[in-house]
């Protein structure tokens, strides 16, 4: 998987269409055909919340393997790579991918871990590994209990540095998925203003909506890691009401409002799952 989705190898899959020419088909893997299309999926479900075309503007602000700033990008150089976002310039037919200009870049970061640990899950499974738990950068998803267990306890961290190892909340669950995505994970800093790396695909600049961390449990994890990053974007309210559609998904969400976290929750969220 990381041959295929990395942003930090120049031979990865990825990488290599992202150097390609516009107007060529690019042939995929299979894998990365059907995580591109899932994240197409995303794309049009949150309205541009999630956007496995924002490459561009991820490298210009320094995340996804690109040189770390330490001045902020001009609104021009914005502008450009805004222009050069959205998954509408990607055309995606029989395997392979084309772009409609040179400086398109898919960056499948925001969900490419949630995939990896479906697949791991998927081959344990086939193994004959029932009950299971696969976790990669925080991304987990279990299957049917542990011996003599009702469920998998899962927790959620609280995102505050000074809280050590404390837990917002405990999750029980069986044959089922959770990630968070958090502003606290990386970010720079430019005259004492932090930065995130989560941007707005629509804006092309991080997130500024007082969003600070965002958990998400579903049936798979492709499905909670390409949410967790999208609610992060939509925030609180819009995130709530996007959920409330989402049959067999919840979240948990903390906001800062006024200096102080304040924590929103899903009706489903806390009970034993799948439910």
């Amino acid at each position: 998987m990381d041959r295929l989705l990395s942003t930090w190898r120049d031979d990865s899959e990825v990488e290599r269409f992202n150097a390609s020419p516009a107007g060529v088909a690019f042939p995929l893997s299979p894998e990365t055909a059907a995580l591109l299309e899932r994240s197409r999926e995303i794309w049009s479900l949150t309205e541009g919340a999630f956007d496995p075309a924002i490459g561009a503007a991820v490298r210009l602000w320094g995340f996804g393997g690109a040189p770390h700033r330490s001045t902020l990008p001009s609104p021009n150089e914005i502008a450009a790579a805004l222009g050069n976002g959205g998954t509408g310039h990607l055309s995606l037919a029989n395997g392979a991918v084309s772009k409609d200009r040179p400086g398109v870049r898919i960056d499948l970061n925001g969900i490419a871990q949630g995939y990896t640990v479906d697949r791991v899950f998927a081959l344990l499974q086939s193994a004959g590994y029932a009950r299971a738990l696969v976790e990669i950068g925080g991304e987990v998803r279990v299957g049917e209990p542990p011996p003599g267990e009702a469920a998998w306890r899962v927790g959620v961290d609280s995102p505050e540095a000074s809280a050590g190892s404390s837990l917002l909340s405990t999750l029980a669950l069986v044959d089922a998925a959770v990630s968070t995505s958090g502003t606290y994970n990386s970010a720079f800093a430019v005259d004492g203003v932090e930065y995130s790396h989560i941007l707005d695909p629509r804006d092309g600049r991080p997130i500024h909506n007082g969003m600070v961390l965002a958990t998400v449990v579903a049936p798979d994890a492709t499905t909670t890691d390409g949410l967790d990053t999208a609610l992060m974007v939509l925030g609180p309210e819009r995130s709530l009401a996007l959920v409330a559609k989402l049959p067999g998904v919840d979240c948990f969400l903390i906001a800062r409002r006024n200096g102080a976290l304040v924590e929103f929750r899903s009706p489903g969220w806390g009970l034993p799952r799948p439910h």
